[in-house]
């Protein structure tokens, strides 16, 4: 079970550098979503990363993706050669991505963002514009529904 609040504090709290997209953003923008795992899309600098690790460390991330599930035993430093990281922590699936589909790295991202306040604490979280077009550019059958929530989500904020 993902605990959320606990995952977007411990990141906040250590500073790491983080956008939400995914699930989680599209439900923060009044779709009906169902997800698992927290997807964020990091800055994978060595900085950041060091930040990452002292964040998720204490709650035994494992890699997720990976037969054996082994402890995450990176570096600052071997970790900011990762593209994506998907993890199973004791606070539940968090999976951080380099690059969006569709709209590319942390950095091209920051001016396609929203701050709202979460659990008291403020995010950036992916405009819906900015997931349209990411949901559209991977095109699963998952994506596409929500494309067609989030499409009427937009047409009802612009008459407003």
């Amino acid at each position: 079970m993902l605990d959320l609040e606990k995952i977007l504090k411990i990141l906040i709290e250590n500073e790491v550098e983080f956008i939400i997209v995914g699930g989680y953003a599209t439900i923060i923008h009044g779709a009906g979503y169902v997800t698992k795992d927290l997807d964020i899309c990091v800055n994978f600098s060595e900085e950041n990363t060091s930040r990452i690790l002292k964040a998720i460390t204490p709650y035994h991330p494992l890699h997720r993706m990976h037969p054996k599930k082994p402890p995450l035993q990176e570096t600052p430093n071997s970790l900011s050669k990762y593209k994506n990281l998907y993890l199973h922590t004791d606070l539940g699936d968090l999976d951080m991505l380099g690059e969006i589909t569709g709209l590319g790295r942390f950095q091209d991202l920051v001016h396609s963002t929203i701050e709202v306040e979460i659990y008291g604490k403020t995010c950036r979280v992916l405009s819906i514009d900015a997931l349209i077009v990411s949901k559209k550019a991977l095109g699963r059958p998952k994506d596409n529904q929500v494309v067609v929530q989030l499409e009427a989500i937009k047409e009802e904020l612009d008459k407003s």
